[in-house]
C-alpha cells in the first residue's frame, strides 16, 4: 500500500495547530466517519461545522459493537483541539459530570478526545475511572486518533486530503464526485444524475446495505453508471465512510486486504480479486456500458427523464430555453448533455478520432456496437462492415483506446463502444449510402440465423450450451446490432447527411419485415424473441404488420414463444410482449396495439410467468396509474371498440380495471430510442380517477345485457366500490328487470351477490367504506325481484360458508360466537 500520504499523529497535531478554526469543525466528522467505517451504531450525533456553536455534547453514540477505540452501548464524546490537554480535559470532565444525572452515568461511558499528543492521558483515564463516576472513562489522542484512521482506509484517504495530503491511486467519494462534476461550467449537481430514477438509486441502496455484494451498474456509458454510482453513495453516510475509487492494481489489491468492511470501486481495467473482496466482508461496484455480454444481477438504469434533466439544467444555472436545447438535442443522455456547448466543458474541443479521417473504421464500430473478439465470425462480420482487413482496424482501435477520451474499450472478450449514443452524435455525420447497404447485409445475415436451441425439446432447451446447440455469432453481436437497427430506425433520417435514394427509415423497416416476415416459423420467432422490442422502436407500422400476420393462421407460429421451457427455461414471450408495450406509447398505433395485445390474451394458454398479455393491458389502462398518454376519452373509444372484436377480452378488462382494494401496479416497457414516453407521468388526480371510474362504469353497464347471465352477477361483486351515481344508475336498471330476463342459475347468483353485499355492509356499518342505509334499503327492494321461489335455492347460501352473511346477526355474535 502507498505511504507517502499516510497521516500520522504529528501529522494531526500540526493541522491542527495551523487551522485552528477548521480543526475544531472537521474533529467531530473525522470522529463520526471512523465510527461509522468501524462500528454499527443504532444512534449516532455529532454536530459539525458551525453546529459546534451550540451548548450540549460534541457526540452521543449507541453503538451495537464496540471496538478498542469505542465502547459498546451508550456513551458520551468530548473532543478538544486545544494544548493545555489536562486542563481542558478536567474542565470537561467536571462539568458534564456535574451536569448528568447519577443514574445516567452509571449507564454510559464518558470519552474524551484529544487532537494533541497526550502523554498523560493513560494516568487521567486510570485516576477518573477510579472515581466510579462513570460507567468507564476513556481517552483517545492523536496517537490513537492515527491508529484508529488506518483501520479505515476510506476515512483514512478523505483526511489525508482534507490536511493537504493525497493519494492519487484511490480517491474518497467527495474527491471523486468533484473531479466529475467540475468539466463542465457550471458544474454537474446529483439531479442531473438521478434525473427520475429514483427507483434505481433506492435498488442501488439496498444492495449496498447487504453484508458484502457486487453491485454492477449499467446504462448508456460507463461514465454514467460511474456517476449514478457517485451519486448514490454521496447521499449517504454510512456509504460514504467506507468508500473509495481505487485507480490502480497494487492499491486495489492491498484495500482487498483490508479487515474492516469496504465499498470499493475499481477505476481500471479487468480488476482482479473480486471474489476474494467479497470473502473478506467487502461490497464491490462495478460500473458498466449496456450490452455488454450477459450478466447476472445487472441494475439496468432507465433512460433519464427529459423533464428531470431539464430541471437539473436549470438548477445547475441555465435558463429554461437552454436547458431544453441542451437536453433535445442531446436526446437525453448524459455523456452529450457533458459535451454540450452550453455547458462549457472545459475540455471543449473533440477528440481526434471524429475527425473525417480518423472516422472509417470507428463507424462500422458504431454500427456493429459490441463483438467478441475471440468469434471468428463476429470479427469476419466487422470486417466485412468496415471493408478493411480485421487486423489493421484493431490496431487503431488499440490505438484510441490510449487516447484522453477513448471511443472503444476492449473488456474481456468483447470490443464495445464505450458511449454508443455519444459516438453517434459525433460520427453519424458520416454515416452514408455505402456504410448502411454493408449494414443491412451484414445485420441479415448474422439475425436470420435459427438458434439450434430449438432442434431440442422445450424442457430441454435450457441445456441447450451442454448440447452443442450455439449459434455462429455471439449473443453480443446480434443484441448490438439489433439496437442498431433500432438507432438507425430512430435516428438515422434525422442526422446521417446522406442518405441516399431512401430514406434509412424505410431501409430499417424493409430489414426488419425481410427478417420477420419472410420466416414466420415459431423457430424464427423465437431466435429473434429478445430483439423483438429494438425492431418495434426501429419500424413501429412493420413490426404491428408482421405480429398481425403472425397471428392470422388458425394455429399461430407466433404462439410458440408461450410454451414453456421447464423451470430452467427463458421466458420467450416477454420479448414480443415488451415490444407491444414500447409501441403502445405511439398514440398512432395505440388502438392497433391494444387489439394485438387482446387477441395475445384469448390465445393465451397460461403458464407459471406472470408477464402475460392480459397483464400488460390492464397495465396500459390502470385508472390510477394509466401507463398511456392517451387521453381518457381516447381509451374509452379505443375499449368500446374492443368490445365487437373481443368481447370476452374486454368484459374482463373492464372489470379489472374497477376500483379493488390493494391494488399493485409494475411498470411496463419504455421505449429506449423513441421519445414515445417523453414526459409521462405515473400520477392522476382524484378528478382524474374518478372520470376513469366512471367512464369504466359506464361502458360496463353499455355492454352488459349482451350477456345478462354471465355479466350481471360479475358486475355486482364489483358494486361496493362504485360511486354513488353509478350505483344509482345501477340499482335503477336493475329495477326494471324481471325474472325472465335471466336463467334460473343467474337469478340465484343475483340474489345470492345482492345478499351478500348487504349482508356485510349491515354487518359493518361503522366502517369508512359501508353503504349507506338508504343505499342498501334500495338494495332491498331489488333483492325482492331476484328472491328464488324454491326454498332450497333460496337458503342455499346459508350452506355454502361456515359462516354465511346473514343480516341480521352483528359481527360481534361471530367474533364471540363460543362463549354464547
Amino acid at each position: 500500500m502507498s505511504v507517502g500520504w499516510n497521516v500520522k499523529a504529528q501529522d494531526i497535531t500540526q493541522w491542527t495547530e495551523a487551522n485552528r478554526r477548521q480543526a475544531q469543525e472537521i474533529l467531530p466528522l473525522l470522529v463520526k466517519k471512523l465510527i461509522l467505517a468501524s462500528t454499527i451504531s443504532s444512534s449516532l450525533h455529532f454536530p459539525v461545522g458551525d453546529s459546534i456553536l451550540h451548548s450540549g455534547w460534541d457526540g452521543t453514540l449507541t453503538s451495537k459493537k464496540g471496538n478498542e477505540f469505542v465502547p459498546e452501548g451508550e456513551s458520551v464524546w468530548e473532543l478538544s483541539t486545544m494544548k493545555k490537554i489536562n486542563q481542558k480535559a478536567n474542565e470537561d470532565y467536571l462539568k458534564r459530570t456535574n451536569k448528568t444525572r447519577v443514574s445516567e452515568r452509571k449507564i454510559k461511558t464518558y470519552v474524551f478526545v484529544t487532537t494533541q499528543i497526550w502523554k498523560g492521558k493513560e494516568t487521567w483515564v486510570k485516576t477518573k475511572n477510579a472515581e466510579a463516576r462513570w460507567k468507564d472513562v476513556r481517552a483517545l489522542n492523536s496517537v490513537d486518533l492515527e491508529c484508529w484512521i488506518e483501520m479505515c482506509p476510506a476515512v483514512h484517504r478523505w483526511f489525508a486530503r482534507v490536511i493537504g495530503k493525497r493519494s492519487e491511486k484511490a480517491i474518497d467519494v467527495e474527491q471523486a464526485w468533484e473531479a466529475w462534476s467540475c468539466v463542465t461550467k457550471p458544474p454537474s449537481r446529483y439531479e442531473l444524475i438521478i434525473a427520475g430514477r429514483d427507483e434505481k438509486l433506492k435498488e442501488v441502496v439496498d444492495r449496498l446495505k447487504l453484508s458484502s455484494s457486487v453491485v454492477r451498474i449499467h446504462s448508456e456509458s460507463e461514465e454514467e453508471s460511474y456517476a449514478f454510482a457517485l451519486v448514490v453513495v454521496s447521499q449517504y453516510s454510512e456509504f460514504k465512510s467506507r468508500f473509495l475509487v481505487v485507480t490502480e492494481e497494487n492499491e486495489w489489491n492491498a484495500l482487498v486486504e483490508c479487515h474492516n468492511s469496504l465499498i470499493l470501486l475499481p477505476r481500471f481495467s479487468n480488476p482482479k480479486n473480486i471474489g476474494l473482496a467479497i470473502q473478506r466482508g467487502h461490497s464491490v461496484i462495478l460500473p458498466g456500458a449496456r450490452f455488454v455480454g450477459k450478466q447476472q444481477s445487472v441494475i439496468e438504469l432507465d433512460k433519464p427523464s427529459r423533464n428531470k434533466l431539464v430541471e437539473a439544467l436549470i438548477s445547475m444555472g441555465l435558463k429554461e430555453d437552454d436547458a431544453k436545447t441542451v437536453v433535445q438535442t442531446s436526446r437525453g443522455y448524459l455523456k452529450p448533455i457533458r459535451r454540450h456547448q452550453k455547458l462549457e466543458p472545459y475540455e471543449r474541443s473533440l477528440p481526434e478520432w471524429t475527425k473525417p479521417e480518423n472516422s472509417s473504421p470507428l463507424i462500422a464500430a458504431l454500427l456493429v456496437g459490441a463483438w467478441a473478439v475471440d468469434n471468428p465470425n463476429d470479427c469476419a462480420q466487422v470486417e466485412k462492415l468496415a471493408d478493411i482487413p480485421y487486423e489493421k482496424m484493431e490496431e487503431k482501435f488499440y490505438y484510441w483506446t490510449n487516447s484522453d477520451d477513448p471511443p472503444v474499450r476492449r473488456v474481456g472478450n468483447v470490443w464495445q463502444v464505450l458511449s454508443r449514443q455519444d459516438a453517434w452524435m459525433l460520427l453519424s455525420q458520416y454515416v452514408n449510402p455505402v456504410y448502411l447497404d454493408r449494414f443491412c447485409k451484414v445485420a441479415e445475415e448474422v439475425l436470420r440465423e435459427l438458434h439450434p436451441r430449438f432442434e431440442l425439446k422445450p424442457e430441454e432447451r435450457w441445456m441447450a450450451n451442454v448440447y452443442g446447440k450455439k449459434t455462429r455469432y455471439s449473443g453480443v453481436l446480434r443484441q448490438s446490432l439489433a439496437e442498431a437497427i433500432a438507432m438507425l430506425g430512430a435516428y438515422g433520417d434525422q442526422d446521417c447527411i446522406s442518405r441516399g435514394e431512401y430514406s434509412i427509415s424505410d431501409k430499417m423497416s424493409v430489414l426488419v419485415r425481410s427478417l420477420l416476415k419472410d420466416d414466420m416459423s415459431g423457430n424464427r420467432w423465437g431466435s429473434l424473441a429478445h430483439y423483438l422490442p429494438l425492431f418495434a422502436e426501429a419500424a413501429p407500422e412493420i413490426f404491428l404488420e408482421c405480429v398481425e400476420t403472425g397471428l392470422q393462421s388458425e394455429n399461430p407460429s407466433i404462439m410458440e414463444l408461450f410454451v414453456e421451457e421447464g423451470d430452467m427455461g427463458a421466458c420467450l414471450h416477454s420479448g414480443l410482449l415488451w415490444a407491444l408495450e414500447g409501441i403502445s406509447w405511439n398514440k398512432e398505433h395505440f388502438p392497433r396495439t391494444v387489439r394485438i395485445f387482446a387477441k395475445l390474451a384469448r390465445l393465451d394458454p397460461g403458464g407459471r410467468y406472470s408477464n402475460r398479455p392480459f397483464n400488460s393491458l390492464q397495465e396500459i389502462f390502470l385508472g390510477w396509474k394509466p401507463q398511456t398518454k392517451v387521453s381518457l376519452q381516447e381509451r374509452i373509444r379505443v375499449l368500446s371498440n374492443l368490445m365487437q372484436n373481443e368481447p370476452e377480452i374486454c368484459w374482463k378488462l373492464l372489470l379489472s380495471l374497477l376500483p379493488e382494494h390493494g391494488e399493485i401496479s409494475t411498470r411496463i416497457h419504455q421505449p429506449y430510442f423513441r421519445d414515445w414516453a417523453e414526459d409521462w407521468e405515473p400520477t392522476v388526480t382524484e378528478k382524474e380517477y374518478f372520470d376513469h371510474v366512471v367512464a369504466i362504469s359506464d361502458l360496463c353497464l353499455m355492454f352488459i345485457d349482451a350477456q345478462p347471465n354471465i355479466r350481471w352477477p360479475m358486475f355486482l361483486d364489483k358494486k361496493s366500490h362504485l360511486p354513488k351515481n353509478i350505483f344509482d344508475k345501477t340499482i335503477t336498471i336493475l329495477s326494471k328487470k324481471g325474472k325472465e330476463d335471466f336463467s334460473s342459475s343467474a337469478l340465484i347468483e343475483i340474489y345470492e351477490k345482492l345478499n351478500k353485499i348487504i349482508s356485510r355492509h349491515r354487518r359493518y356499518s361503522d366502517a369508512s367504506w359501508a353503504l349507506q342505509e338508504d343505499e342498501l334499503k334500495k338494495l332491498e327492494g331489488i333483492l325482492e325481484i331476484f328472491i328464488p321461489i324454491d326454498l332450497v335455492a333460496k337458503h342455499l347460501y346459508l350452506f355454502d360458508t361456515p359462516l354465511p352473511d346473514i343480516p341480521e346477526v352483528k359481527i360481534w355474535v361471530w367474533n364471540n360466537k363460543w362463549n354464547l
